[in-house]
């Protein structure tokens, strides 16, 4: 019988095997023989062989993938914004202000009024700056 130290990632767990075996984790090494293992990686032990700090660079690497994604996407969008900012015939309504639906349907995706609002307040700082 093979044995390995596990710990539980937050609130204890009771870890069991078919043929009796029974554990208990906590937030303290704990050593559980081979026949309680698929048990405690199933509900979430972590295991002294595990990488842990590999989970917080997975999660820092998908929040700058996020951070840049939406970057990118509020680029393109005022790039759409400033060819409507130039050309602005039949995206303004009467009191000047820009239509949102129809800067979506030019868009081609849906985008909160709140974004474009906010991006077309930036190019219209601009070009009075």
């Amino acid at each position: 019988m093979k044995f390995k130290k596990f710990r539980s990632g937050g609130e204890d767990i009771r870890v069991v095997s078919t043929d009796g075996h029974m554990g208990y984790l906590t937030n303290e090494f704990t050593s559980l023989p081979d026949v309680l293992w698929a048990d405690a990686y199933s509900k979430g032990a972590i295991a002294e062989d595990m990488n842990v700090g590999g989970l917080d660079e997975f999660i820092l690497s998908k929040k700058l993938e996020k951070e840049e994604e939406d970057r990118k996407e509020k680029e393109d969008i005022k790039e759409i914004l400033k060819t409507v900012f130039a050309s602005p015939i039949g995206y303004l309504d009467s009191k000047n202000n820009l239509v949102a639906r129809k800067v979506v349907g030019l868009i081609g995706k849906p985008v909160k009024k709140e974004v474009i609002e906010a991006i077309w307040e930036e190019i219209v700082a601009e070009s009075e700056g």
